[in-house]
């Protein structure tokens, strides 16, 4: 004879399968190696380097890699939100950039997540700057 589970069985099991259906929406950037809280650094490119440049005396890396499995790529956009190259990115340039630290990468600096560039500096009450920052 089949044994009938408890309720209080049943209520475990709905609960872990609940749980376990939580855990892909909480890792949205699982494949991507982008953790800790991100940085905002914008004002015009100081000067610009081989896979880096440097924006308000702080060094930014741009990258294209897979690290452990895991892709991390810099995305550059326009003011239009299209992609581009680095070679868009050039001294005097205004840009607002989305930065990790990551010391595995870049030990004296940050890591570009994004860069965007921009036609004037962005305050933290900017809809524009709230948008880049809020995580995906």
């Amino acid at each position: 004879m089949m044994k009938i589970p408890n309720r209080r069985n049943i209520l475990r099991l709905i609960a872990a399968l609940f749980a376990a259906s939580l855990i892909p929406l909480s890792s949205a950037h699982a494949d991507t190696i982008w953790e800790g809280s991100p940085r905002a650094i914008q004002g015009s490119i100081m000067s610009v380097g081989n896979n880096y440049i440097v924006v308000a005396e702080k060094k930014v890396a741009i990258v294209d890699t897979t690290i452990a499995g895991k892709k991390l790529k810099t995305v550059i956009k326009d003011n239009y939100g299209n992609e581009c190259n680095m070679g868009t990115l050039q001294q005097g340039t205004i840009v607002f950039a989305k930065c990790y630290e990551n010391d595995a990468i870049q030990k004296d600096g940050f890591v570009a997540a994004e860069i965007h560039i921009v036609s004037h500096t962005l305050s933290p009450a900017d809809k524009v700057y709230k948008e880049l920052m809020t995580p995906k």
